[in-house]
């Protein structure tokens, strides 16, 4: 049986550069966050996390790392606000 899957998507087949892909990072952290000091650590923790030469090899593969990175950051500090709380 042949595949008809192409290998890739010409429409997807980008990373975006760091600028543009930053402040998709703020937005998304805006989602999670209202303050502005909790979204500017988020997105610099998040940031920090990326491997840049991570192997997405378009723009949805690395923004599906950015929120898993984003994901877990949050689940953390929600247990250990839970902690001290």
């Amino acid at each position: 049986m042949t595949s008809t899957r192409l290998e890739t998507q010409a429409a997807d087949a980008f990373v975006p550069e760091p600028d543009a892909a930053t402040l998709w990072v703020e937005r998304m952290a805006r989602r999670f966050y209202r303050s502005p000091d909790d979204v500017r650590d988020l997105v610099s923790r998040t940031v920090g996390l990326m491997d840049p030469g991570s192997d997405a090899q378009t723009d949805a593969d690395y923004r599906l790392r950015v929120l898993r990175i984003m994901r877990g950051l949050v689940l953390d500090r929600c247990a250990f606000d839970r902690e001290l709380g």
